[in-house]
């Protein structure tokens, strides 16, 4: 890391952080300055001095006060610390509801799970049976409700045969 970009830091500083911290005036980079800041001095070999040491803890201890104080929490502390998982993308959630959408589709027109899958994976150039099943376990339901809202739209309803493909898939 750069030396020079701590020359001006120190316990003032620190300090003022803190203040402007409890005032909600602190300004992010000045955050992410402090945590380079502390980083920096850790990994050196000359160690924390005990002053700053100090100021640093202090600093610490009232944002894990407020934060715990909040009651409700967003999730940034949990992430910083690693305990969060990170969220899936949607993008792909989106991408395995259309292939349980086209393997309702095929199931009701009549044809079995297996062959369904086939279809979905020949449409959608070769793509693993494994996934396919996968995303079908996830999603049936939102694809029958899908594949009905697509029926709806064209003036059709389903018929009692597709009611009972669609009931027997439901259940497993």
């Amino acid at each position: 890391m750069n030396q020079e970009k701590f020359e001006n830091l120190g316990p003032a500083w620190i300090n003022k952080l803190k203040c402007d911290i409890d005032k909600n005036t602190a300004q992010p980079e000045d955050v992410q300055l402090f945590m380079e800041y502390y980083c920096h001095m850790y990994q050196s070999s000359e160690g924390i001095p005990l002053k700053t040491l100090r100021e640093v803890l202090k600093l610490i201890n009232q944002s894990f006060s407020a934060y715990l104080d909040r009651k409700q929490f967003d999730g940034a502390l949990e992430a910083a610390f690693g305990f969060t998982r990170k969220q899936g993308d949607r993008k792909l959630g989106r991408r395995n509801e259309d292939i349980a959408t086209d393997v309702a589709k095929y199931r009701l027109q009549g044809e079995s799970l297996t062959e369904a899958v086939a279809e979905v994976s020949d449409q959608r150039d070769n793509l693993s049976h494994s996934t396919i099943n996968e995303a079908w376990k996830k999603f049936k339901e939102t694809a029958y409700i899908r594949a009905q809202i697509e029926y709806g739209v064209r003036g059709k309803s389903l018929s009692t045969k597709q009611h009972k493909i669609m009931q027997k898939d439901l259940k497993k």
